[in-house]
């Protein structure tokens, strides 16, 4: 079965230090854009996630001084593990359904019902871990490939200039290898 712990070091490659920008919705508190308070966010934890996990609106200093552990905790409860990836039995296809969920949350349902070709409108909040028998039914690199250009597509109808390219970017960074290429790529 997949680790949190692969999935977390590659995503977290992706995920900088504290961001304070007005025109991200992850930033504010109510997760919308002048929706809430502007907090901004840190090691990739969005400021409505952040308030989530400590049950009160953080302030700036709280998330400017939330540590690398925190941050990772925060990723195995609210992402790994209310999505069932550690049920995956395919590492590679955990990893970028797990950076999917971190990077574009709402949309992950819909990405994966799309790739294992269900003919479905774009609807948020579709469960994600009850799709997990269905994901390792299918081989591995052949739903990878499929997730991967739903996940461009997703991007790409967002049509937002200011992060469209670093979408991008971060998605090119993932490739289908099997543990065995892996292993082989160590030796």
């Amino acid at each position: 079965m997949a680790s949190f712990d692969i999935a977390y070091n590659i995503s977290a490659r992706h995920e900088g230090g504290y961001t304070n920008n007005p025109n991200d919705a992850g930033n504010w508190t109510g997760g919308k854009v002048n929706s809430g308070v502007l907090v901004g966010t840190n090691w990739g934890i969005a400021a409505p996630t952040f308030a989530s996990y400590l049950n009160r609106i953080p302030t700036v200093a709280d998330m400017k001084n939330m540590s690398a552990s925190t941050a990772k905790a925060i990723y195995k409860i609210n992402f790994w593990d209310k999505i069932k990836l550690g049920d995956i039995k395919d590492q590679q296809v955990a990893n970028i359904i797990f950076d999917a969920y971190i990077n574009q949350t709402g949309g992950t349902g819909w990405m994966i019902r799309k790739a294992l070709g269900d003919d479905v409108s774009f609807k948020l909040g579709m469960s994600v871990g009850d799709q997990v028998p269905r994901i390792n039914a299918v081989a591995g690199k052949t739903f990878f490939e499929a997730f991967k250009a739903q996940r461009k597509a997703y991007y790409e109808r967002q049509n937002n200039p200011t992060f469209i390219k670093g979408w991008l970017n971060r998605l090119s960074s993932f490739t289908y290898e099997t543990v065995e290429t892996l292993k082989k790529k160590e030796d």
